[in-house]
């Protein structure tokens, strides 16, 4: 495959227990969404 057309899978769920809810800061050092709070995500990449 070439650069263009690799295949991606991005999956993002809320993991939740005892009431609680998972979510995470991304690290200042990331280029998108620098300090802001997400659900964990799982990612993959198929070549």
């Amino acid at each position: 495959m070439t650069e263009s057309n690799k295949l991606i899978v991005v999956v993002k769920g809320m993991i939740t227990r005892n009431k609680k809810v998972l979510i995470i800061k991304r690290s200042s050092n990331d280029d998108i969404g620098t300090g802001t709070w997400e659900f964990a995500r799982w990612k993959d990449r198929f070549r």
